[in-house]
């Protein structure tokens, strides 16, 4: 298998890199938003398990909010305008598929290039110009995100007092999984 350079995974009459710089623009913005999210949410936890005015004292007795809890924003530190860390990703890989939906109906329009890529040796012409790139993009944006997801866990873990971390983070965040990525959702804690 060769590897196919990137004017032959987008259709004949397009450029290729317009769509790869924008994706890579939204994809910082997506973790600038992400980070911000998660950040802000992180650090309202933290602060309720401090002493207040004193960033180094851990208030005895107090837990730390989970961390399913943090990323997808639910339960206590949640109100409605809150937004998941990972929703913006939810919004990227939305915009890949649209692209693929859009990169298909271009070859409908005008002189049918579509009829015409199916009668070539290699019939699958037209659904590697249609959906390579897109499902290219789906395939990074979900390597980011689980990349992401690691790096804030990391960072939770770091940061998060070890009196205050409540056992089995990651079996509530796997409880949790369909919830990390809805706008809002309350959940009551026990």
């Amino acid at each position: 298998m060769r590897l196919r350079k990137l004017h032959e995974l987008v259709p004949p009459w397009t450029d290729g890199k317009p769509f790869l710089f924008s994706y890579l623009a939204l994809l910082a913005l997506c973790l600038a938003i992400s980070a911000y999210n998660y950040g802000g949410m992180l650090s309202l936890a933290l602060s309720q398990v401090h002493v207040y005015g004193q960033p180094d004292v851990v208030d005895p007795g107090s837990r730390m909010t989970d961390f399913a809890d943090l990323v997808g924003v639910q339960g206590a530190v949640s109100n409605f305008f809150s937004h998941p860390a990972l929703f913006p990703f939810l919004l990227l890989l939305g915009a890949a598929a649209a692209l693929a939906v859009v990169n298909r109906l271009s070859f409908l329009r005008g002189s049918r290039s579509d009829y015409l890529l199916r009668r070539l040796p290699d019939r699958r012409e037209l659904a590697r110009r249609a959906y390579a790139l897109p499902l290219l993009l789906i395939l990074a944006t979900l390597g980011t995100m689980v990349l992401v997801l690691a790096v804030y866990y990391a960072v939770y873990l770091a940061l998060t007092p070890p009196e205050c971390l409540q056992p089995n983070q990651l079996g509530k965040l796997w409880d949790n999984f369909g919830y990390l990525f809805t706008p809002y959702y309350e959940r009551w804690l026990p």
